[in-house]
Order: structure tokens, then sequence, then C-alpha cells
């Protein structure tokens, strides 16, 4: 008979003891022998081996070693595999459910001699068969000289979980650096390169197969050293302010050591404690685009310089905000300045001359609807008052559904040519005036002179017949001679006054070429 008593230690303190009492012979008479022992001990082990099971933040079960039976579990393992209380004790997991054949020779090819497994990662079943991933520990224990097996069971299936939707990230974010036109790689915190895209690798003059190159290397060996203190500035901005930065320009270096043009974006990552841990940047080649606004630029400063030295204003007009930008040449055209113009149409369209303010306007219009180009002329009022003419030129842009977004042209002051063409005007008609009346002047000559010569020769041809003496006729003859000529130089000049007033005809004769 095993009876656990308390008694009074000599100190005044209770201790625990086990006392055992059995019958017996003491000197042929019959006698109770009893044997007590403490097992303080003992209870202090049980009661840190009870609160260990109970309070642990796993689900733990202790079962018989020989037969499987569970003997006792914690509220976890209830609500780990949904049983009720009264429902799990006496039975193996067999009987529960709770353990399929693969797990069970998972469980036996991972247990050592010792009977001993440690944090095994397997799968067991709810009271409803809902899967559960685990890690699983077990070994054997001796209680009061009695085997038992002690498991207990962590659930990861969440943790599995977000370990598959990691996969899955990882491999939709594998998908779209693959596919991204731009480089992308990682560094550590102190400028290590410890992830490198193929593209990266490929802008910098390296293949696939040599992108090993990169592991491990400096940042900085890839970067023009003329960038560095801007880039080591960058980098501890970003550390500062824990958030993206945005785009720098920089110079990088290829394998042959040529240089080309990057834009880069940067991001931070931390980890869990929230510290700095990685730098996630993308690069993209900027190189032709760089080239193309050097060229751009060139072009710019050529036209700008051409407008100027000839006078032409540039003017953009959006025809959706009805905004209307200048360039300062067309405030010298107008005869403003700059802080006078509010940028609206209205405020260009009030400078046009009423007088031709319509004929502008439908200009305009025909050239939005595409009916016409605009290429006009106009008079502006200056403020003034003073008038200026104004020759225009325009083409209108469009959208892909050739809807108009805007219109970019020319102005350029034609007054000047304008006087010029007008006293070039006044004068031609001044001219013609002139010839006219020379013309006029000339008929009448002729025919004051044709008259009165005309009766000379008749009667001069007449007394050449009559006359006998040669020496009269020689007189008369002369006469007539002299008076054939003149005729001759009124005809002509007769002829050239009907040319110079456009009076002549084209006659055609017929005849020997000579």
């Amino acid at each position: 008979l095993n009876i656990v008593l308390c008694r009074y230690y000599q100190a005044g303190h209770l201790i625990p003891v086990e006392t055992r009492i059995a019958k017996g012979f003491w000197d042929g008479k019959p006698v109770i022998f009893g044997v007590t022992k403490d097992i303080t001990q003992i209870k202090f082990s049980e009661e840190k081996f009870s609160k260990l099971f109970y309070l642990n933040p796993s689900a733990c079960g202790l079962s018989d070693f020989e037969t499987g039976k569970f003997i006792e579990v914690n509220a976890l393992f209830y609500s780990l595999f949904g049983f009720e209380p009264g429902e799990v004790i006496g039975k193996t997991v067999w009987e529960l459910g709770v353990m399929t054949e693969e797990s069970r020779n998972k469980i036996l090819e991972n247990t050592d001699e010792n009977g001993i497994v440690r944090n095994l990662e397997t799968e067991l079943l709810t009271h409803n068969g809902e899967k559960k991933y685990v890690l699983l520990s077990a070994e054997n224990i001796n209680v009061q000289n009695k085997k038992y097996r002690f498991t207990v069971v962590n659930d990861i299936t969440d943790f599995k979980k977000t370990q598959e939707d990691l996969k899955i990230s990882n491999k939709k974010l594998e998908a779209i650096i693959l596919a991204s036109p731009d480089g992308i790689g990682m560094i550590s915190m102190d400028g290590k390169l410890l992830l490198v895209s193929d593209k990266l690798a490929e802008m910098y003059g390296y293949k696939n197969i040599e992108k090993d190159v990169f592991a491990g290397r400096d940042i900085f060996d890839f970067i023009h050293p003329s960038n560095h203190t801007l880039l080591r500035e960058n980098i501890g901005k970003l550390i500062i302010n824990r958030k993206d930065h945005r785009i720098t320009e920089y110079t990088g270096v290829k394998k042959d050591g040529s240089l080309f043009y990057i834009d880069v974006n940067s991001t931070i990552l931390f980890d869990s404690f929230g510290k700095p841990e990685f730098i996630l940047f993308v690069e993209r080649d900027i190189t032709e685009r760089k080239k193309s606004d050097e060229a751009l630029k060139l072009a710019t400063t050529r036209l700008t310089l051409a407008t100027r030295a000839g006078g032409v204003g540039v003017w953009e007009y959006d025809l959706k905000s009805k905004e209307l930008i200048w360039d300062d040449q067309m405030f010298a055209l107008y005869g403003l300045k700059r802080e006078d113009f509010i940028g609206a149409y209205n405020s260009w369209f009030d400078a046009v001359h009423p007088n031709d303010s319509v004929r502008v306007n439908t200009a305009i219009e025909m050239a939005i609807s595409g009916d016409k180009e605009y290429n006009t002329e106009f008079r502006v009022i200056w403020p003034d008052g003073s008038v200026r003419n104004i020759r225009a030129l325009a083409t209108v842009e469009r959208d892909k559904n050739n809807d108009p977004l805007r219109m970019v042209g020319t102005n350029w002051d034609i007054t000047e040519q304008k006087r010029i063409e007008e006293a070039l005007l006044k004068a031609k008609v001044e001219a013609d005036l002139a010839n006219k009346a020379k013309s006029e002047f000339l008929a009448n000559m002729s025919h004051e002179i044709r008259t009165p010569m005309n009766a000379i020769l008749g009667f001069s041809e007449a007394l050449y017949h009559k006359l006998e003496s040669k020496q009269h006729q020689k007189m008369i003859k002369s006469v007539l001679n002299s008076g054939n000529l003149l005729m001759s130089l009124l005809n002509d000049i007769l002829d050239l006054s009907k040319i110079e007033a456009g009076q002549t005809r084209n006659k055609l004769s017929s005849g020997k070429y000579r």
C-alpha cells in the first residue's frame, strides 16, 4: 500500500512524503512495516511538467508508450484538432483519425534510435478532415518507472500558406523582371550587389552567363567616378527619409569602359524590426533619349536664333484649354509686355483690327476643321494706337482619331513690306497715268503734223510730175523724201506709244527670212 502523506518537518514546513506499508512478521509476531520517503523533488518536477504541459502554446499530448492511447492532452490540442473534451482520452491517433499512413511513415523515418523526432514538417487531419501543416516533435519519457510518449505539435498552416503565396509572388516578380524593359537590381546597405536581372547585366555589356561577375561587387564600380558623391548622398537620403527616392540620372560604365546614361529609381526594404536591409533599384538606359534631347536642344537653339534674326514669333494654341503660349518675339510683334498678357485667346483676338477680325476667325475655324491651311495676313492695333501688319502661318496637330489638339504657328511683321508694296503700286499708277498722257500727247501731235504733211506731200507729188526742169524735179524729190521720212518717224512714234499703252495687235506675215 502506497500512501502520500504530509508530515511536519522539524522547522515547521510541510513536505510531501511517500509512505509504503506492508504486513510482515517480526520475531514470529505479525507486524506492519512502514517506509517513508521525501518526494519533494518528485512533486516539484511533476508541477513543472504540469505547467509546461497545460500552459504550453503548442498542442501537447501524452500517450501510453505500449498502447499508444492518450492519457492526457492540453487545451491547444483540442483547439487545433477540433475535438471536445472526453473525445480524445483513451484513444489512439488512428482511432481519432488525425494521422495518415504517409505521415506515420514519415515520422518513423525521421525518429532516431532514442525515439526522438525534432521539428518534423508533416500533415495531420482535424476532426472534420481538414488538412493541417504542422511541425511535430516527440520523445519517450519515464514517469515513475512507466514509459510514455510525449508529443508537441505546432500549427504552421498559415505559415505554409504564406510560403505558397510568397512562391507565387516570387514567380510573378520573376516574370515581371524578365519582361521588364528596365534593369532591376538589389544592393546591401553597404552598397554590395546582391541581385542583378538579365536586362541589367545586358545594359552594362555582360551576357547572362556572365552575371556572376556582379556578385558581391560594389555598385560604385559600375558608376562613373564623377557621380560617386551624388550616389552616396542619395543612398544617405534614402536611409534617412525611409521612402522611395526620386529618379536620378547617372552615368554608367560598361564592360568595355564606354559610358552610357541611366535613370535610376530606388526604394528601401526593411526587415521585420523596421531596420533597413536592402535597396531595390530600377535602371533605364536613356542614352538615345539624351542624344535626342541634345539634338532637339540644338535644333531649338538654331530655330530660336533664326526666328530671332528674322523677327519671327512662335506661338502655340491649346484647343482644349484655350490657352495661348507666346515666345518673347510674339510680345514684341504685338507691342505688349509679358506681364500684360494673360495667355487667353481673347487677349490676342482683341488686338486684331476690327475690319480683319471676321476674316481671321474664319481662317482659324477652317484650319481647325481641316478645310484649309492657316495662311493669312491681318492688321493688329498696338496699345499706343499704331497699326501693324502681320503675316501668320500655322499647322493643326491632331490625335489618333484626327481630332484637333492644338495649333502651332508663326507670326512676323510685314508692315514695311506692305508700305513698300503700296509705294510701288502708287508709283505704277502714276507711271501708267504719265504714259497715258504721253500717248495721248503723241497721238494728238501726230495728228496735228500728219494732216498738213499729207497736203505737202500730195502737192509736192503733183508738182513733181508737172515740172520739166530736172533741177526743179530734184528739189521737189528732196522735199518728198524728207516728208516721207518724217511720216515714217511719226508712225514709229505712234506704234511705240501703242506698245506702252498695251494697244498693239500681233500680225502674221509671210516672206523669206533674211
